[in-house]
């Protein structure tokens, strides 16, 4: 993640920005650069949503997300665990 904020960040697609109040926090957002392209990059996902889950009924494509959510919010738990040290 961090290495593709970096390129991202190269392209001048992204800006990092550092949380006022919590200064280890690194906020990033859209450039005016990526605004300009962000449509097209919907319609873009939207095609490899639609050829990813071909054949899928719309209660599949439902799981599916609920799945990818959840895996998603397992990494966010333990990339936040690493911060706060090793347990024991």
């Amino acid at each position: 993640m961090a290495h593709a904020l970096q390129k991202l960040e190269k392209a001048s697609f992204v800006e990092r920005k550092r949380d006022k109040v919590d200064r280890r926090i690194n906020l990033v957002y859209l450039t005016e650069k990526a605004r300009s392209i962000e449509s097209r990059l919907f319609l873009v996902l939207a095609s490899w949503t639609d050829k990813l889950a071909d054949g899928f009924s719309d209660e599949e494509r439902r799981y599916t997300l609920t799945l990818l959510r959840r895996m998603a919010e397992n990494a966010a738990r333990a990339l936040e665990q690493k911060k706060e040290g090793p347990v024991s």
